[in-house]
């Protein structure tokens, strides 16, 4: 019998969300993200990961349709390569922007097309690498900030890792309040600081995703767990925050009882995606 759709799109991020602490979907998760794309919806990510790395999850999902990457900056039709959408730092203001980071001696990368550059080598990096599937190109023997003015690149976001929850919390305080009025900062994890432009985020992104597949934005549907999703838990017609979420947008969102790593999207789907019949 085939199942009848309850929302026609539905828009999971990746990290804490779909994604298990390992960086794995589970079977469960998989057979319930196939199911709802045989019945016609529109499975899409939405993630604040550069676009080649979401491109990598989407094909071991057997996903072609259309995804967002860094964070809303960017949405792209994965089959044909077509960007539907893409809103960029300027030169000038990603290397403001970097200048004054590089005054806090803090790790450092940021995202021009299909790569993205880092201010040191290490660890941290090693661990990021692994996390995302693609490599950095370290930039060891100049500011980026002086790379960004002379190479002229546009950037699609700025991303701070800063280990010490102390001194992670300290920054996204100064970082919001010298920038907070021209450009978006936001949290993605616990470790991650990203800044992108002022009039992007996930929610506009999922409005340019339902308008692309002509889906009323009451018919979909958004899963998240970071600051960064919130946007995009508001804009669609039914936004569920994960259990492992991030405690004070817990406090402002819908909470859905199970975790990344209790296979909460492939429940999701489950619960929410199919009318009963």
């Amino acid at each position: 019998m085939k199942k009848t759709l309850n929302y026609l799109l539905i828009a999971s991020d990746l990290d804490g969300t779909l994604l298990r602490d390992d960086k794995s979907v589970s079977d469960f998760t998989r057979r319930k993200i196939t199911e709802y794309v045989a019945a016609g919806g529109k499975f899409c990510l939405c993630s604040g990961r550069m676009l080649p790395s979401v491109a990598l999850i989407a094909k071991d999902l057997g996903l072609d349709g259309v995804a967002t990457s860094y964070a809303g900056a960017l949405v792209t039709d994965l089959k044909s390569g077509k960007t539907l959408y893409e809103n960029s730092l300027s030169p000038e203001d990603a290397a403001e922007i970097a200048a004054c980071i590089e005054k806090d001696d803090v790790h450092l990368q940021y995202y021009t097309g299909d790569k993205y550059y880092v201010n040191c080598d290490g660890e941290t990096l090693r661990r990021y690498e692994t996390s995302c599937r693609v490599q950095a190109v370290p930039v060891l023997d100049e500011p980026l900030s002086r790379r960004i003015k002379e190479h002229g690149e546009k950037v699609n976001k700025l991303l701070i890792i800063v280990e010490d929850p102390k001194k992670h919390e300290a920054l996204l305080k100064k970082y919001t309040e010298k920038f907070g009025d021209r450009f978006w900062v936001t949290r993605s994890t616990a470790r991650y600081i990203e800044i992108l432009s002022k009039t992007c985020n996930k929610g506009v992104a999922l409005k340019i995703m339902a308008d692309y597949y002509r889906i009323p934005y009451e018919k979909t549907l958004a899963a998240g767990d970071q600051l960064n999703d919130e946007e995009m838990l508001a804009a669609a017609g039914l936004g569920l925050c994960m259990a492992n979420g991030n405690e004070e947008m817990k406090k402002r969102v819908r909470v859905y009882p199970a975790s990344n790593n209790e296979d909460a999207v492939g429940k999701i789907i489950e619960e929410y995606g199919f009318k009963e019949e």
